[in-house]
């Protein structure tokens, strides 16, 4: 039996939280007949259940993935989050007694890429490959964003291990194709690259017989004749709500609401809007079981990012694939013209950090038919299926296991391999 151990700081489980992409993966490779390790913190910001860890660490199985829970400390600023990440990097060099048994590839997943020396040794001393996957691009993000990012010693660490990754890595995952263009000026050949992008688990989810309060909402905002955009992730500046909030203000005469759930450190700003403004609601955190209901109570989905070139390049928003699943139309701001809301048809894209241009792409979707928004919607639901489901993304990480170990057998002179959909 293959085994696979991805290290990634801040995954997550639908038991603990996001950031689901570790958990999907290891679940189809398990169905693929693979040993699967997932070694993450015991802390993240993201996480809204933390796992029980009373040593150094912890090890749970998860629906039949062996969860390792290093132990960090809490934080709730950058220098607690830097503290969590030199004690995660310390805690690894324990994997080598936790994880005896052979391991077959290793998946240092960023960001943070931090881990790519510990993962490059790791990988070395159990003779397996080593795949880099690239969630986010970091550092660039760091330096985009941040008005001090350029003079942060961390963000250029970062930069020396994404570097080393590129360098060194027997492959490397993005979650979007166009970021092998910045990949390649740091040193990363495109016989390397693999693009394998989010999705979602389009599996049908358990039925809660009492609709979530935020649909409920909905309803009652439905019920006064209200058009509802609604949006669900994480409350934070680097997603565009700020000029989302400016779009509502700029249509509060209108019969136009918005329903935003999810929490994030910029929640008290959007917060002070839903006080100032009767048409702008916070719905707080939705479960992801439940998460579907909402957001088929809605007309149609927000999703955007600020203006900057890594996220063009190298982001890839599960929750638009959220929206799809729920056969919502997606407004979609964003600066890459390259957006899956436009390939699939199943909304239409606004120019990044422009007010003004929400707002006209919100009345153009309001002004259509309910026949013409519900087959937009039925449109991304279609399209989700065959190109980003986890069935389809999970083929993907076979080809790029199979391949791997051909490589690995043609330098050990082996003349066959394990096919790993047996």
């Amino acid at each position: 039996m293959q085994h696979a151990v991805i290290i990634n700081h801040n995954a997550g489980s639908p038991y603990h939280g996001p950031n689901f992409r570790s958990y999907y993966a290891a679940r189809g490779w398990i169905e693929k007949g693979m040993q699967t390790t997932i070694v993450c913190s015991s802390f993240s910001h993201k996480l809204k259940k933390l796992p029980q860890v009373d040593g150094k660490y912890a090890i749970e199985m998860i629906d039949g993935i062996k969860y390792v829970w290093l132990n960090t400390p809490k934080f709730s600023n950058n220098v607690g989050r830097l503290l969590s990440y030199a004690q995660f990097q310390r805690r690894l060099d324990m994997l080598y007694d936790i994880i005896q048994e052979p391991v077959d590839h290793v998946v240092c997943s960023s960001p943070p890429p931090f881990w790519i020396w510990f993962c490059r040794r790791f990988a070395a001393r159990k003779g397996s490959s080593l795949i880099f996957e690239a969630r986010d691009l970091w550092p660039d993000v760091i330096f985009e964003t941040t008005r001090s990012g350029r003079m942060n010693p961390a963000a250029w660490l970062m930069r020396a291990a994404e570097i080393t990754a590129y360098k060194h890595a027997d492959s490397v995952v993005s979650v979007n194709e166009s970021a092998l263009k910045i990949m390649q000026r740091r040193g990363l050949s495109s016989s390397r690259f693999w693009a394998i992008p989010n999705g979602v688990s389009i599996m049908t989810e358990a039925k809660d017989p009492d609709l979530p309060e935020a649909a409920q909402l909905c309803g009652r905002l439905k019920d006064l004749g209200m058009f509802v955009v609604g949006y669900a992730g994480a409350l934070s500046r680097i997603y565009g709500l700020s000029y989302l909030a400016e779009a509502a203000r700029s249509l509060n005469n209108e019969k136009i609401a918005f329903v935003m759930a999810g929490t994030g450190d910029y929640e008290n700003e959007l917060r002070r809007t839903a006080d100032e403004l009767p048409n702008f609601h916070l719905a707080g955190w939705i479960p992801k079981d439940r998460l579907n209901a909402f957001l088929k109570s809605v007309d149609i989905c927000f999703a955007g990012l600020l203006d900057v070139p890594s996220f063009a390049y190298g982001s890839d928003s599960t929750k638009i694939y959220e929206y799809m699943k729920a056969s919502r139309p997606v407004l979609h701001a964003i600066g890459n013209e390259d957006s899956t809301v436009v390939k699939a048809g199943c909304g239409i894209r606004v120019a990044p950090e422009n007010s003004g241009a929400l707002a006209g792409g919100i009345l153009e979707l309001a002004a259509r038919e309910p026949e013409a928004l519900r087959a937009m919607g039925e449109r991304g639901s279609e399209y989700l299926r065959k190109y980003r489901s986890y069935d389809v993304l999970i083929q993907k990480w076979m080809e790029l296991f199979n391949s791997l170990g051909q490589k690995k057998m043609g330098r050990c002179g082996c003349k066959s391999f394990v096919d790993y959909g047996k």
